[in-house]
């Protein structure tokens, strides 16, 4: 036994305060050897004690290291500690433990949270019989226990800030996205729109706005059925998210079958070259249903920002018009306002 334990014992209070409970358990079960001549040492928590499992949050046996490792306790003297009192064990330990072996003297002891429940344990061996010492032992112990308490909580503590993060992240994505096609609401694509209107003003970086409609969109819900209906609709934001920059441009749902695509440093010509790209790859969906074949076309709306603009609504207004015309004028139809 070492001579000089109060020394060990403030040294390892001192690197309690300075590392995380998991790197202190970890350096606390070698110092454990020193101060108890002990050739495997676990600090365990506990698992599920109906099958004898627990999981090591520190532990070496020899040169191995023993941490993280989840550990069947039923014929060990560890078992012995989850009825809830220390074990000591100098006197035939491998005759009651057979699987204690090489190992001939056994020191346990209950971890306990602050309302009496078993946390795990902890538990030292020896290849050669010892006297424990119990009165350092104890205080040891406890500095186990409260580390391993506070490991339990830094666990718990991750977990509830995890799922926090989830959670948050999980609102802003419903915040700013539409549920059913996963591009852009129209609240967030306004605020996006508002930007690059700002920017446009100081700066004069031109953008153009495409307003997409799905022709006779009422009639496709009426004969083919609302889960039809939003087939199609899903289908023409995956079209349009593939056919515009990815990265650049933004795409949006502005209504039950409307989008939006704000093409950022894009003229009137760039805008009209994307439109007819639209149309006709939309143009080309076609669906066999038992109701029939359903054929779909759209009509785009353009417009771009002009200087005259005071508000970003008004390039977002000179769109729709486009498309409400191009849709007057029959389907299947681009039709720029300026």
């Amino acid at each position: 036994m070492t001579t000089q334990p109060e020394q060990i014992l403030r040294s390892l209070l001192k690197a309690s305060g300075e590392r995380s409970s998991h790197e202190f358990l970890r350096v606390l079960a070698h110092e454990l050897s020193s101060l108890f001549h002990a050739s495997r040492v676990l600090i365990a928590e506990s698992i599920d004690i109906s099958r004898a499992q627990v999981r090591l949050v520190a532990g070496f046996d020899g040169a191995q290291d023993l941490t993280d490792l989840v550990l069947d306790v039923s014929q060990l003297p560890c078992r012995e500690v989850y009825a809830g009192t220390p074990v000591v064990l100098s006197e035939g330990l491998q005759e009651k433990h057979p699987l204690a072996a090489p190992h001939q003297s056994y020191l346990g002891w209950p971890l306990l949270d602050a309302t009496g429940q078993l946390l795990g344990h902890l538990g030292v061996y020896a290849s050669e019989p010892q006297n424990w010492d119990l009165d350092l032992f104890t205080p040891v112990a406890r500095m186990v226990e409260s580390e391993v308490h506070r490991l339990l909580l830094e666990r718990e503590n991750e977990k509830i800030s995890q799922e926090l993060t989830e959670l948050n992240n999980k609102l802003l994505q419903e915040s700013i996205l539409d549920p059913l096609t996963g591009v852009l609401n129209r609240q967030h694509f306004s605020q996006l729109l508002l930007g690059e209107f700002l920017r446009f003003k100081r700066y004069g970086e031109s953008f153009g706005i495409l307003t997409i409609g799905v022709d006779e969109f009422r009639r496709i819900n009426d004969r083919f059925g609302h889960d039809a209906g939003d087939m199609v609709i899903k289908e023409v934001a995956t079209i349009v998210q593939q056919e515009v920059r990815n990265g650049v441009d933004i795409t949006a749902r502005l209504s039950g079958e409307e989008f939006v695509v704000l093409a950022i440093h894009a003229r009137l010509e760039n805008a009209a070259v994307l439109a007819e790209r639209l149309r006709r790859r939309l143009g080309q969906l076609t669906y066999t249903l038992p109701e029939g074949t359903l054929k779909v076309t759209c009509c785009v709306g353009i417009s771009v920002v002009s200087p005259e603009d005071t508000t970003w609504e008004q390039s977002l207004k000179r769109a729709n018009i486009g498309l409400y015309e191009a849709k007057s004028r029959g389907r299947n139809q681009v039709v720029a306002w300026v």
